[in-house]
């Protein structure tokens, strides 16, 4: 890594861009580390990073490639829509991005699972191991998965793109049982998990805020899709009271299996995620305070990313 005091003594745009940061993903539980402001900083376009940093930054990604794990099932490309919707139901926004994912199945000691997207870390799970899911889950679930396996995003040279990750669940004889939704940040860090044990829709209370615009009183209505043990798709919608049928936003996921996955770099992702908030932020006339320098810029980098409705 390059010295970071001296970065960040130096080069004040970076405490701004950590500034922003803290308020695009905006959990107290999350600190956004100087080592993580440099990464989402190196995945700017090289050409933002000279207008804002005088430099592109140097950083030591180091090498992470290790053989691939015998737990890993396959991968998948998650085709995420996210819709956010006025009080009127009209839409604000709408747009598409891709995650890449592993699927791996959840070993019964903790390890970390090598992949071609990156490392699946224990540590980037809330339950890692399928004696602790268990444990955790004895009383509510009311029976004893045979096999559990994980969809999640990896986590690459430091950065991992952790919207959601899922945990299927299947019964002797491999017939599906449940899931469990793990929500997380954009940051990396696994927040919340939301049960369905017999695999019906769920409704529970958020319990964190991964943007601005969200709050933690609010309720996710979600439901994941399987054919067979196939992931095939996952609805989420944000809801401002359990009874609602308006939603807030409505995030549509399709799961693509493929054999050559593209390992695109997470804090890309991140970096993305940013942006587009900057850019609903500034439409919405919420500027992001202490960020007055580097939000316009990441905003108007949000507006050029593709839409199919732009804030």
């Amino acid at each position: 890594m390059t010295d970071i005091l001296k970065i960040w003594s130096e080069r004040p745009e970076l405490t701004q861009l950590g500034t922003l940061l803290r308020n695009v993903f905006p959990d107290d539980r999350i600190a956004i580390a100087s080592e993580f402001v440099e990464l989402v900083a190196s995945a700017l376009p090289e050409e933002v990073q000279e207008s804002l940093f005088g430099e592109v930054l140097d950083l030591v990604l180091g090498n992470e490639r290790r053989e691939e794990a015998q737990s890993v099932i396959g991968y998948y490309e998650a085709e995420a829509t996210h819709t956010r919707f006025n009080p009127d139901g009209s839409k604000v926004h709408r747009f598409t991005a891709v995650v890449p994912m592993a699927r791996v199945l959840l070993p019964e000691v903790r390890e970390d699972i090598s992949t071609k997207i990156g490392i699946v870390y224990a540590g980037d799970h809330r339950l890692y191991t399928r004696p602790i899911f268990i444990e955790h889950y004895k009383s509510f679930i009311g029976w004893e998965p045979e096999r559990i396996e994980l969809l999640t995003p990896a986590r690459m040279f430091g950065a991992r793109f952790a919207a959601v990750a899922t945990y299927a669940l299947f019964k002797r004889g491999g017939e599906f049982g449940g899931f469990v939704l793990e929500a997380g940040m954009a940051t990396g860090e696994p927040m919340v998990l939301y049960a369905s044990p017999n695999g019906e829709t769920l409704i529970r209370r958020a319990g964190y805020a991964p943007t601005p615009f969200s709050l933690s009183s609010h309720f996710y209505r979600g439901r994941a899709f399987f054919r067979g043990a196939e992931p095939d798709s996952l609805l989420v919608d944000v809801l401002p009271h359990p009874t609602s049928t308006a939603p807030i936003v409505s995030v549509a996921v399709n799961y693509a299996s493929v054999v050559e996955v593209d390992a695109k770099w997470p804090a890309k992702l991140t970096v993305e995620a940013a942006m587009r908030v900057a850019a609903i932020a500034e439409r919405l006339g919420k500027p992001v305070p202490g960020a007055e320098l580097v939000a316009p810029v990441l905003a108007e980098l949000g507006r050029a990313l593709p839409w199919e409705m732009k804030p």
